[in-house]
């Protein structure tokens, strides 16, 4: 339990918690709209931890279609102070067993994200954070959705591509 007399008071205004709905739509978005020929994309609504304390987003099955490959991700903003704060994708080891490892040791690196292997369970693909503050001064939702789609497809497909390749 957490306790609040240790704690700084929150701090909130309407903007911000408008901006903050505007994001999830955002995100959904994103998740909800992969083109169907890359491969396939479903949110899983009913996740408990879809968010939580430190984190905000969507849990997601994605498929490979070449391989039948299939990883449970989360995909969104991640704030524990204790650890690196900001946009991912992230392949936790409990919910994909059969191909963490795997992927872990054949991740690729790329300009579009960068690889957090800093807790042994979890892997990270970050927006940089320099990308990521450029996304939020963009004027349009629309032009940020696209954006954000691209890192997301880039992210997703890599994993895949990490799944589908043989243990070194």
């Amino acid at each position: 339990m957490v306790n609040v007399t240790e704690q700084k008071a929150f701090q909130l205004d309407i903007p911000t918690l408008l901006s903050f709905h505007k994001c999830n739509e955002v995100l959904e978005y994103v998740a909800s709209s992969v083109s169907k020929d890359r491969f396939y994309c479903e949110i899983n609504y009913q996740a408990k931890d879809n968010n939580g304390p430190h984190w905000f987003g969507y849990r997601c099955y994605i498929k490979d279609l070449q391989s039948n490959k299939s990883l449970y991700i989360h995909f969104g903003f991640i704030f524990l102070p204790s650890t690196k704060v900001g946009l991912m994708v992230e392949l936790d080891r409990n919910n994909n067993l059969d191909v963490y490892e795997r992927v872990w040791d054949q991740i690729g690196p790329s300009s579009v994200y960068h690889i957090n292997k800093e807790e042994s369970d979890y892997l990270k693909l970050f927006l940089p954070d320099d990308i990521l503050s450029q996304v939020t001064e963009f004027e349009s939702a629309v032009k940020q959705a696209e954006f954000l789609q691209d890192y997301f497809v880039s992210c997703c497909e890599a994993l895949l591509a990490a799944a589908r390749k043989e243990k070194l």
